[in-house]
């Protein structure tokens, strides 16, 4: 019983400080690689702009120059798993209304290398998944 009080006394200061469980989590820990990659090699859209949109949302700006940083944000979360590999991106550069940017990548896993293209549009002052392509 003596034990039993210890801890709760112990615990009592870290439970009564708390956390804000929203503010905890970084957009690496939300990226379920796993989950991305298998999404990419079934070319499977609506799974991939689910993962990406959830990335962007950790990580976007309010600005242009923002955005900028944010896609190498998102490369850079990319990057960080380990059968994702960026081989190409592009900031603002497919001439739409408004501005697209691109990010090329390769997914290895189940003895296959797919090769797929994210489009990213910048659609109020955020980047946002557009679509999924070859």
């Amino acid at each position: 019983m003596k034990n039993f009080i210890l801890r709760i006394l112990v615990l009592l200061p870290l439970l009564a400080t708390g956390c804000d469980s929203e503010n905890d989590v970084s957009p690496e820990q939300s990226l379920n690689c796993s989950k991305l990659a298998n999404a990419l090699i079934a070319n499977d859209s609506d799974k991939v702009e689910v993962e990406i949109n959830q990335l962007l949302r950790g990580i976007n700006g309010s600005s242009v120059e923002g955005q900028e940083k944010n896609l190498q944000e998102l490369i850079k979360h990319l990057e960080s798993c380990p059968t994702i590999e960026v081989t190409d991106s592009c900031f603002g550069c497919i001439f739409t209304n408004p501005a697209q940017s691109e990010i090329r990548v390769t997914v290895s896993g189940s003895n296959q290398i797919t090769s797929k293209c994210i489009d990213l549009q910048h659609k109020d002052s955020k980047l946002i998944f557009f679509k999924l392509h070859d």
